[in-house]
C-alpha cells in the first residue's frame, strides 16, 4: 500500500499531466477545427482517450502483433479525436500530430520557466549503465 503522501504527489502529478496534454490537444484542435474547440473538450478527449486506448492497447496487443495493435490503437485515437472535434480523417490526424508537437514547446516553456525561478525541472531517475559481460 502506498503512503498517503506518495498516493497525493500522484495524483497531482496525474492531474498536471492531464491538464497540460489537454491544453496541447486544445492548441492543436484550435488551429485545425478553429472555434468549434473548446478546452472542455480537450479534456473530456484526454480523459475518455486514455481509459479508452488503454482498455483497447491491451486487447489489440492480445489479438494481433505490437506493429498492427499499435496501428489499429493510433487509428481509434484519431475516431476519438474526430468524434470530440467534428473533423475529417485528414483534420483529426492534423491535430494529433500538432498536438505532439505543441506539448513538447509546452513542456520546453515550462522547464525553461521553472530553471528561471530556480525550481529543477523534474525528471525521471536515470538508470545504470547496462552490463554486457
Amino acid at each position: 500500500m502506498l503512503p498517503l503522501i506518495n498516493l497525493a504527489g500522484f495524483l497531482i502529478i496525474s492531474v498536471a499531466v492531464w491538464l497540460i496534454t489537454a491544453l496541447s490537444v486544445f492548441f492543436a484542435a484550435r488551429v485545425v477545427a478553429g472555434s468549434r474547440a473548446t478546452y472542455p473538450q480537450a479534456l473530456a478527449l484526454t480523459l475518455v482517450g486514455v481509459v479508452v486506448i488503454s482498455l483497447f492497447s491491451v486487447l489489440l496487443a492480445a489479438l494481433f502483433t505490437p506493429i498492427i495493435g499499435g496501428f489499429l490503437v493510433f487509428i481509434i485515437w484519431l475516431a476519438l479525436i474526430r468524434s470530440f472535434f467534428q473533423t475529417g480523417w485528414l483534420g483529426a490526424f492534423g491535430i494529433a500530430l500538432l498536438a505532439v508537437f505543441m506539448l513538447v514547446v509546452i513542456m520546453v516553456a515550462l522547464a525553461f520557466a521553472f530553471a528561471l525561478i530556480g525550481i529543477p525541472f523534474l525528471h525521471p531517475p536515470i538508470s545504470p549503465p547496462a552490463k554486457f559481460f
